[in-house]
């Protein structure tokens, strides 16, 4: 029919981004609904102490994401998800090094430059601690966390598809260079 359709009819879902839409749409139309959250990896509270070393403004960038909720009838239902805009040397990294630690998931955090591939890498590992990964400039190198080079993973998306489907967490530097390359 020419269009994009979103909705799984063989695993009976679609991708969360578009639950305020549905639920807006529901409510305008009167439709009753019934949600099942069937997400494994949630935030439940933390067990260190993220604000340390932070200023108060990044403090209130990762309380907005870890607080986040969704109002679907009259339950709430955790919602960790937003664009983070920080001004150039405000520490967006900073800040989603600390909601990476926070959340604890298998991450993939995409970048644009093989310059930020790097700094980024250094960046989580001193801010959210562990090993950190890099998939690009030649290296393929899957952790926990990983930070990858858009281009690399766009290039090797068929035989990185497993690994596409462990990420339970992903963050995007500077999202609006991503999709206007792609």
């Amino acid at each position: 029919d020419g269009m994009k359709h979103f909705f799984n009819k063989q695993a009976n879902n679609f991708p969360t981004g578009f639950l305020p839409y549905l639920l807006k749409q529901c409510t305008e139309k009167k439709w009753p609904v019934t949600f099942k959250d069937n997400r494994t990896g949630r935030y439940r509270g933390a067990e260190n102490n993220y604000e340390e070393g932070l200023r108060d403004y990044q403090c209130d960038a990762v309380d907005a994401v870890l607080g986040g909720e969704l109002k679907i009838g009259s339950s709430l239902i955790p919602w960790h998800r937003g664009i983070i805009k920080v001004s150039t040397g405000g520490g967006k990294t900073v800040i989603l090094s600390r909601i990476i630690q926070a959340f604890n998931l298998p991450t993939l955090y995409l970048v644009e430059t093989k310059e930020n591939l790097y700094q980024t890498q250094k960046f989580i590992q001193k801010w959210a601690g562990g090993k950190v990964g890099i998939i690009g400039d030649g290296i393929m190198d899957i952790q926990r966390v990983t930070v990858g080079s858009v281009r690399t993973l766009h290039s090797r998306k068929k035989s990185l598809k497993e690994y596409f489907k462990s990420i339970e967490l992903l963050m995007v530097d500077e999202a609006h260079l991503v999709a206007d390359n792609q």
